[in-house]
């Protein structure tokens, strides 16, 4: 058992080596860790991911389409020491995201208070990052 009290082991997962995309596959049943590798889009990534996903230290601008791409996280989604400036609403249309970590805190804690909350919770908080001043964020 982890510290997160979790049974499930954390993983990580090679990349491709053209251009920084993920290797393709649908599922991990655990958690999923790809950090320093430069990522800069999450297309691709796993549908279902049995635990929390970490993506620290990458270059992600931008979580547009997250929803798409990731159905479901059975945890936390980590994306620390990234340049996210964009499109963050999509976190809180995947099924089972338990925290939301991210360095601009204030966009975190927004996301964190109407995680759970379906469309609905989506246009609380998009209406609250308007309010906030951070519009780019405000987007799918």
């Amino acid at each position: 058992m982890n510290d997160t009290g979790s049974t499930g082991v954390i993983i990580e997962r090679s990349l491709g080596a053209v251009c920084g995309e993920w290797l393709k596959f649908q599922y991990t049943g655990a958690g999923l860790s790809v950090t320093r590798r430069n990522l800069t889009s999450l297309a691709g990534s796993p549908k279902i991911i049995g635990g929390g996903l970490y993506v620290d230290n990458n270059l992600l601008a931008s979580l547009k389409d997250v929803h798409k791409h990731i159905t479901e996280i059975k945890g936390e989604f980590c994306a620390l020491d990234n340049p996210i400036r964009s499109h963050v609403l999509g976190l809180l249309l995947i099924k089972g995201v338990t925290e939301v970590r991210l360095d601009k805190t204030e966009v975190q804690d927004i996301l964190n208070r109407h995680l759970g909350k379906g469309r609905a919770g989506m246009l609380m908080a998009q209406e609250e990052l308007i309010e906030a001043g951070f519009e780019k964020f405000a987007q799918l």
